[in-house]
C-alpha cells in the first residue's frame, strides 16, 4: 500500500511572513559575514585603528585623558571609510546574490512578496554595520582600558554609534540598494556610488553647501563633558525624520522596480512597476493576506501573466483555413484587466463576508 503523502497546509499570514523575514536576513547577514573579503576589510579597518590610536590623549601637544568622545572622533572616524567601503560592495553583492549564483530563476518563483526580499536584504546590511559599529565599540572600551583609563561611558558610546552613527549608516545602505536596483548592474551600479560620493565633495567645492539638498547631511554637532550634545539634539532628529521620509520613498521604490524574471528591458521593468502601483495593488497591500498571496488568485493571475509574458511568436496560431476573427490587442487587454478587477472583487466580498 502507497503510503500517503503528508497535507501541506499555505500560510500567508502575518506572522509567517515575519518569521520568513527572520530567517532570510540571518541567511543574508551570515553569508555576508562569513565572505572572506568582509574579513580583509575588517581586518584592514583594524589595523588602520591601531595605527590612529596613537593620536588618542594627545590634544594640541598636551597629553590628555582618552575619555570617551575622544576615542570615537579618533578611532571611530578612522574606521568609518572601510564601514563605507562595506555598504558600496556588499549592496551590489546582495542585490546580485542569486543572479550570481544561477539561482535567481528558482528564487523568483517563489511565492515570496517582493517587500520581504528586499527588506531581509536592507536588514541585513544594516544589521551587518550594527556589527562593524561593535567593533568600534569593543576597541574603544581595549582602548582605554590598555590606557588605563577606566571611566569608560557606555551610554555616550550607545548613543554616538547606534543612535547617530548608526541612522547615518541606514539611509546610505537605503541608497546603495536604491542605487543597484535602478541601475540593474552590479559594476555599474557600483562606479553610481562612488560618482554620489564624488558628487558630495563636489557640491561643497562648487558651494552648494545647503544641507536640505545633500542627501544624508545634518547640522555640524560637538559634544562635550559639560553640556552632552547640548543644543545640537534638535536639530538631529529633525534631519534624521526628513531624511528618514526620503529613504521610505527609495525603499518602495526598490520594492516596485525589483528584478524578478528573465525580462531586464527597462521599458518593461516600467511597465511592470507602474501595474505593481496600480489601484488593485494597494489595495491588495492593505490586507493581512494579500489577493496575489492567496491561492485561488495564484493560479488565475500567474495564467493570464503567462498569456502577457510569451512572446507573439510563439503562440499557437490558428490554421490557416479558419475563418475565426481573432481579437485585436487592445481588445485582450480589456478582457485580462476586467479578469483581474474581477478576481480581486470576488477575494475582497469573500474576506467581508
Amino acid at each position: 500500500m502507497a503510503a500517503q503523502l503528508p497535507v501541506v497546509t499555505l500560510d500567508y499570514s502575518r506572522r509567517a511572513s515575519l518569521g520568513l523575514l527572520w530567517k532570510l536576513t540571518r541567511l543574508q547577514w551570515r553569508e555576508t559575514a562569513k565572505n572572506v573579503i568582509f574579513l580583509v576589510l575588517v581586518l584592514g579597518g583594524l589595523l588602520f585603528m591601531g595605527t590612529t590610536a596613537q593620536a588618542v590623549g594627545r590634544m594640541f601637544g598636551t597629553v590628555t585623558w582618552p575619555v570617551t568622545y575622544q576615542v570615537l572622533e579618533t578611532v571611530g572616524g578612522a574606521f568609518q571609510i572601510f564601514i563605507i567601503a562595506i555598504v558600496t560592495f556588499y549592496s551590489g553583492e546582495l542585490v546580485w546574490r542569486e543572479r550570481d549564483a544561477k539561482l535567481s530563476q528558482i528564487y523568483d518563483a517563489l511565492p515570496t512578496p517582493r517587500w520581504l526580499i528586499f527588506t531581509s536584504k536592507w536588514s541585513a546590511l544594516v544589521a551587518v554595520q550594527a556589527l562593524l559599529l561593535v567593533i568600534v565599540l569593543v576597541s574603544g572600551l581595549l582602548l582605554q582600558t590598555l590606557k588605563s583609563y577606566h571611566h569608560y561611558e557606555l551610554d555616550l558610546y550607545v548613543r554616538w554609534l547606534f543612535a547617530i552613527r548608526l541612522v547615518d549608516l541606514a539611509f546610505l545602505s537605503t541608497v546603495a540598494l536604491f542605487v543597484h536596483v535602478l541601475v540593474n548592474h552590479k559594476y555599474a551600479g557600483h562606479f553610481v556610488m562612488v560618482g554620489y560620493y564624488a558628487l558630495a565633495i563636489l557640491l561643497l567645492q562648487l558651494g552648494l553647501e545647503h544641507k536640505m539638498y545633500r542627501l544624508g547631511s545634518q547640522p555640524a554637532w560637538t559634544y562635550s563633558d559639560m553640556n552632552g550634545f547640548g543644543p545640537f539634539v534638535a536639530p538631529l532628529v529633525g534631519f534624521k525624520l526628513y531624511w528618514g521620509s526620503l529613504a521610505i520613498v527609495m525603499a518602495i521604490a526598490s520594492s516596485v522596480f525589483w528584478q524578478r524574471g528573465v525580462e531586464t528591458g527597462l521599458r518593461h521593468r516600467v511597465k511592470l512597476a507602474r501595474q505593481r502601483l496600480s489601484r488593485v495593488a494597494i489595495i491588495a497591500g492593505l490586507w493581512d493576506s494579500p489577493p496575489s498571496q492567496s491561492p485561488a488568485l495564484i493560479s488565475i493571475t500567474t495564467s493570464i501573466s503567462f498569456i502577457d509574458t510569451v512572446p507573439p511568436s510563439s503562440r499557437r496560431r490558428p490554421p490557416p483555413d479558419t475563418r475565426k476573427s481573432t481579437s485585436s490587442s487592445g481588445t485582450a487587454d480589456r478582457n485580462r484587466a476586467s479578469l483581474r478587477q474581477a478576481c480581486v472583487r470576488i477575494y475582497i466580498r469573500k474576506r467581508a463576508a
